[in-house]
């Protein structure tokens, strides 16, 4: 998972910024290369969204924007402000004064979660996402004897890609054709079986996850609307806190910001 646009930094530190997006060291040409095309993939979600969802939940979100003052996305090479360039073909696209997307952004490779809750500045259903793609890697031909158990952190941690399973502890039998990695609202009660292409819209603030992976692996933007970032915002523009790319002092606990 990469956040794309502002964050509220550490939980131990008080700072309003950007997300520093990269841990390789790269040079600032490249960087501001791989940042023209995130703006305009997070830009075009946004624009897919406003086409397909509906006017409710997209008018809700702008309207919530506009009222607050916050900024459009941006990155710490791509300077806040309007507009995208796409490449296609060889070709550069420039799209100068189509407003971006909302500030808070991420890019998830193989995700799954269990279950959480998101507490969001935008009520009710606001969070977004598009699948841009889905592979699903058959289970192994043989069947083990203990069934069920999970990958655990531990094993994740030391390199396995997603949707990969330790074989020596795993029913592959139990597994669905067609892989997990599905999106479930445990309060409404629904699953959506996760496709390239497919688009929902849902309310962070209720009870949600996946389904364990069981071979899949999602290629999924999000936009979301987190309380923490706007908070932060707030506390930025009162001078409570340091808006930039170094951090200041205090919690953010003591602040209550979460």
């Amino acid at each position: 998972m990469v956040q794309l646009g502002y964050n509220a930094g550490p939980r131990d530190l008080r700072v309003f910024q950007l997300a520093k997006s990269y841990t390789k060291n790269l040079d600032e040409e490249t960087k501001a290369d791989h940042d023209t095309e995130v703006i305009a993939a997070v830009t075009i979600t946004r624009a897919v969204a406003k086409a397909w969802l509906p006017l409710d939940i997209t008018n809700k979100i702008e309207d919530t924007l506009e009222e607050n003052g916050l900024p459009r996305i941006a990155t710490r090479n791509i300077a806040a402000g309007s507009g995208y360039q796409i490449q296609f073909r060889g070709l550069a696209y420039n799209f100068p004064t189509f407003e971006r997307a909302p500030p808070e952004a991420y890019f998830t490779y193989g995700y799954s979660a269990s279950y959480h809750k998101d507490p969001c500045y935008v009520s009710g259903v606001c969070g977004i996402s598009l699948n841009v793609g889905r592979t699903v890697n058959p289970p192994p031909s043989s069947t083990l004897a203990t069934p069920g158990l999970r990958q655990t952190r531990s094993q994740t941690r030391a390199g396995s890609a997603p949707g990969q399973i330790d074989s020596t502890s795993e029913d592959f039998s139990k597994w669905p054709a067609n892989g997990g990695g599905n999106f479930v609202d445990m309060t409404l009660r629904v699953v959506v079986h996760q496709a390239a292409g497919t688009l929902f819209a849902f309310n962070p603030a209720m009870g949600h996850g996946t389904t364990r992976l069981c071979g899949a692996t999602n290629y999924l933007a999000a936009i979301t609307f987190s309380s923490r970032i706007y908070k932060a915002f707030q506390l930025a523009q009162t001078g409570s806190i340091e808006a930039g790319d170094k951090a200041g002092d205090g919690n953010f606990d003591e602040l209550n910001v979460d």
